[in-house]
C-alpha cells in the first residue's frame, strides 16, 4: 500500500480554502486505496471538534494546537520528522508546509515530494519567505499549481523545477448529500453570495462599492455575505458611507449545511477577490464550483487563479473587482438569461469532481 504524509497549514473542521482542498483531496486517495496521515495546525476549531471530525471522516489527523511551551512551528517539524520514516510520500500543502517538506529532504532524500501552490506561496513579498520559498521548492520533484495563474507566478522566479497545473476540485457525492428539495429563497431580487472569511482578499468591499451602480438596475437586490467576520465591523462603515447598508446581510460563520444551503437560496454567486500589498491572493476560488453545482452562476475578479474557475459567458463573467459599472453589467447579463448560465454551471462544476482530478495526482506517484 502506497503511503502519504500530508502536510496542509489548515484542514478542517476550520475553515479555510487550502484545508477544503486537503481534505477533498486525501479523502479521495484514501477511496483509492492510499494510507495518509495529516499534520497540521489546529485552526479556528475547538480540541474536541477536531477530535470528533477525524473519528467522523475515519483519517489520522495530527493537529497542532498553537498554545505551547514551544512555538507551533517547531512543534509542527518534530511532529513531521518522527512521523516520515514510514512514507513513501511527502504532499505539502501551504507556505509553512513547503519550508517543512524542505528541511526534511536534507535528511530523508529517498522520499518522493509533491508540492501543492495555492498562489499566495510565490506571491508573497516578504524577502525572508521568498528566499525560503525558492531554497524549498528545489528539493521537490514535482510541484503543482492550483490554476494557470499561479502556474504564471512561479515563472520565471523559480526555474529548474518540474511542475503541473491541476485545477481545484469539488466533491460532488459530498454536495450531493446537502441538497434541500425546496429551498427558500434568500432576500433580494436577485439575491448575490460570497462565502468567504470577511477580509479584503475575498473581495467583499468590491461587491460593496458596486452596489450603487447595481442598485440602478436593480432596485430589490440583496447582498449576503458567508463567513468568520473578520473585517466585519470596516466593511459595515464602508456601507454606512455608501448608503447601502440596508441591502447587506452578514450572517457569519456557519456550519457545513447551511452553508451549501446560502448557495440553494441565492441567484448569483459573487468573488472579486483583490491581491493585497503582501502578495496575498486568491488561487482559484473553489467556492465559486460550489456554487457551480446548485446550478448557481458566478461574476469573479480577473487577475487571480479565479480566472479558471469559471467559463466565461457559460458559468457567468470576469470582470476587474474594482469598476462597479461591469460588475453591475455582468449581473445584468446572467439575470437576462438566467436558464442558460444555470445549466452550465452544474456542467462545468461536474467536470471538477475529485473522482476525476485525483487521478492526476495519482499519476504521479
Amino acid at each position: 500500500m502506497k503511503k502519504i504524509l500530508f502536510l496542509c497549514s489548515e484542514f478542517p473542521p476550520g475553515p479555510g480554502g487550502i484545508g477544503n482542498h486537503g481534505f477533498n483531496l486525501i479523502k479521495t486517495l484514501q477511496q483509492k486505496g492510499f494510507e495518509i496521515s495529516v499534520i497540521t495546525n489546529l485552526e479556528n476549531a475547538t480540541p474536541q471538534e477536531s477530535q470528533n471530525f477525524a473519528q467522523k471522516e475515519q483519517l489520522e489527523i495530527n493537529y497542532i494546537q498553537r498554545e505551547g511551551i514551544l512555538p507551533v512551528q517547531f512543534r509542527r517539524v518534530f511532529a513531521a520528522f518522527s512521523k516520515v520514516s514510514t512514507y513513501q510520500y511527502v504532499l505539502c500543502s501551504g507556505m509553512f508546509s513547503l519550508w517543512m517538506g524542505g528541511l526534511l529532504h536534507l535528511i530523508f532524500r529517498k522520499k518522493k515530494y509533491i508540492a501543492i501552490i495555492h498562489g499566495t506561496e510565490v506571491t508573497d513579498t516578504n524577502a525572508i519567505h521568498q528566499r525560503f520559498t525558492k531554497w524549498a521548492l528545489r528539493k521537490f520533484n514535482t510541484v503543482i499549481s492550483v490554476s494557470k495563474y499561479t502556474q504564471e507566478q512561479i515563472e520565471p522566479k523559480h526555474t529548474k523545477i518540474n511542475y503541473e497545473v491541476i485545477p481545484n476540485a469539488i466533491s460532488a457525492s459530498d454536495l450531493q448529500k446537502h441538497i434541500i428539495p425546496e429551498p427558500i429563497k434568500w432576500k433580494g431580487s436577485p439575491s448575490l453570495l460570497t462565502v468567504g472569511n470577511v477580509t479584503k482578499r475575498k473581495g467583499q468591499q468590491n461587491i460593496i462599492k458596486a452596489l450603487p451602480e447595481i442598485i440602478k438596475i436593480y432596485p430589490d437586490v440583496h447582498y449576503h455575505i458567508v463567513g468568520l467576520p473578520s473585517k466585519k465591523t470596516e466593511f459595515e462603515k464602508l456601507a454606512h458611507e455608501l448608503k447601502v447598508q440596508d441591502y447587506i446581510t452578514f450572517h457569519g460563520k456557519v456550519d457545513t449545511q447551511t452553508l451549501y444551503t446560502s448557495y440553494q437560496c441565492c441567484d448569483i454567486f459573487a468573488m472579486l477577490s483583490e491581491k493585497q500589498p503582501d502578495g496575498d491572493v486568491e488561487g482559484f476560488g473553489i467556492a465559486i464550483l460550489e456554487a457551480n453545482y446548485f446550478g448557481k452562476p458566478a461574476i469573479g475578479a480577473t487577475a487571480c487563479g479565479i480566472e479558471d474557475a469559471i467559463d466565461e459567458g457559460n458559468t457567468g463573467y470576469k470582470v476587474p473587482n474594482n469598476n462597479p459599472q461591469l460588475i453591475a453589467e455582468a449581473i445584468q447579463k446572467v439575470m437576462n438569461n438566467y436558464n442558460h448560465y444555470h445549466t452550465h454551471a452544474k456542467n462545468w462544476a461536474l467536470k471538477h469532481d475529485w473522482n476525476d482530478i485525483a487521478h492526476s495526482y495519482i499519476k504521479l506517484m
